[in-house]
């Protein structure tokens, strides 16, 4: 029974009418979000009228409902199904091309907001995930904040499927495939790639606080959840020495270096290097072209993941009086990935080939590229590091900034 239903005789029927199709009509996009179904909105007359049928019916309440029924057919708002060769009315059909304009009307005549429905079940959804954990309470916010400011069309299904994913997100602590995830959370592997995969990325992004750095990936932030497109490997080149429980690998052997799969890193008991410097390398054509005797080399790719980052504190432990180097682009991205490589590693990386020495080389004048407005906003929080204050003023000085393909072909 609707909790609109007529309890006296003053109640506007129009109103009673066009709340409830619509009412219906929020209901389903709860249900099946924005999707086409042939399925009419339909409204019986009981509902409106609980007596309607009955031969004690109250006429007066009848012709109203009726005068009501009239009105909004005439404004192509409605169908309206009658009983056979009577006016007795059986159904009220929406007509959806004038879902808009019902809204205006319902608003401009009587206050009530074409949202309402969708806002209170919206409330509801954030009340359920606010509070439960960082990423969910991070959205909640930015919900709560949509809907005071924006009169955007309400998508509950897409956002109640966003908060879904983010509830598990936040709590997974196990290595997982993106299908996998599907599955778990949507129970079909491909729907969180094709449709809300990249959104979801953008979420934890911006909740995490973090820019997109140049080569970086938008979904390697899932890597931070343990959650990853494909396997996620350890790339190395040089001389090192690695005993995995009963077997030794060297990778000399390698001229094009070897790749581990993180999930053999737990299975690493040494790691003992044979040159004198480790070398990180931000880019992987720079990894690629790198070969040096006295350097073993690991590829970084952008900012260091849990597993480089063990991998890392494990040649660490087992070198201690190497040297380490870290060789990215001369840019805000290259310094950021160094200052947060030596910060997650507890390692104290040098800088190589990152300073003023190449910006000022002759070979790369033609590959100097122009800071952006973008680095220039960045660049503030890099120029109170003593490590990077030279160079930064340098390229502040000059406004310019350098990728490190140029420099790796050049001192190979």
């Amino acid at each position: 029974m609707c909790s609109f239903m007529i309890k006296d005789k003053n109640k506007d029927y129009v109103k009673e009418i066009l709340y409830a199709l619509l009412k219906k009509y929020y209901e389903r996009i709860v249900k099946y979000g924005q999707i086409k179904t042939t399925k009419r909105i339909q409204l019986k007359v009981t509902e409106l009228y609980r007596d309607y049928a009955k031969y004690n019916a109250d006429l007066y309440l009848k012709m109203q409902v009726n005068d009501a029924a009239q009105k909004l057919k005439k404004m192509q708002y409605i169908e309206v199904d009658y009983l056979l060769y009577s006016e007795d009315i059986i159904k009220i059909y929406l007509i959806d091309d004038m879902i808009p304009d019902m809204e205006d009307y319902l608003e401009n005549h009587y206050g009530i907001a074409a949202r309402y429905y969708l806002v209170q079940e919206l409330r509801r959804l954030i009340k359920d995930y606010q509070g439960k954990g960082h990423l969910t309470s991070f959205y909640c916010d930015k919900l709560n904040a949509f809907i005071e400011r924006s009169t955007a069309e309400i998508d509950i299904k897409k956002e109640h499927e966003i908060l879904q994913m983010l509830a598990f997100i936040q709590d997974n602590d196990r290595d997982l495939y993106v299908r996998e995830v599907s599955m778990l959370v949507y129970g079909t592997s491909k729907y969180f790639e094709e449709y809300r995969y990249d959104g979801i990325c953008n979420i934890v992004r911006e909740a995490a606080g973090g820019e997109l750095e140049p080569h970086e990936l938008n979904n390697e932030i899932l890597r931070e959840y343990h959650i990853s497109n494909v396997e996620q490997e350890i790339c190395i080149k040089g001389d090192y020495t690695i005993e995995l429980n009963d077997y030794i690998l060297e990778t000399k052997h390698f001229q094009g270096g070897i790749s581990l799969s993180s999930k053999d890193i737990s299975a690493v008991k040494s790691i003992i290097a044979k040159t004198q410097n480790i070398l990180t390398i931000e880019n992987k054509t720079a990894f690629y072209r790198f070969d040096h005797k006295d350097y073993s080399t690991m590829y970084l790719g952008g900012y260091a993941n849990r597993h480089q980052t063990a991998f890392l504190k494990k040649l660490y432990a087992d070198n201690p009086l190497l040297n380490y180097f870290h060789f990215g682009d001369i840019d805000v991205g290259g310094f950021l990935i160094h200052q947060h490589l030596s910060d997650v590693t507890k390692i104290r990386f040098q800088l190589f080939c990152m300073g003023v020495k190449e910006l000022n080389t002759s070979e790369y004048r033609n590959c100097l590229v122009k800071l952006t407005d973008h680095d220039m906003e960045r660049i503030g929080v890099l120029k109170t590091n003593p490590e990077y204050k030279e160079v930064i003023e340098e390229m502040l000085r000059r406004k310019v900034k350098l990728e490190q393909e140029i420099i790796c072909c050049t001192i190979v």
